[in-house]
């Protein structure tokens, strides 16, 4: 999966596919105008699945867009 985001800096957010244990995705931008992309290996199920990210600690990196 490919996560499209804006930082300026270093953030977290934590990745949950299916209800399953949150994965740490630490991103590093150096701006919040132009996205950045980080990819993850996740596993997902035929059909119709759930992708949550958050972070519950701390401010998360701006979410732009994400492509399976």
């Amino acid at each position: 999966m490919t996560v499209y985001f804006t930082v300026d800096g270093t953030r977290t957010f934590q990745v949950s596919v299916n209800g399953g244990p949150d994965v740490a995705l630490t991103l590093t931008g150096s701006s919040w105008a132009s996205p950045a992309l980080a990819t993850v290996t996740v596993t997902l199920n035929a059909g119709a699945n759930t992708v949550n990210f958050r972070n519950d600690t701390a401010y998360a990196p701006g979410l732009d867009r994400v492509r399976v």
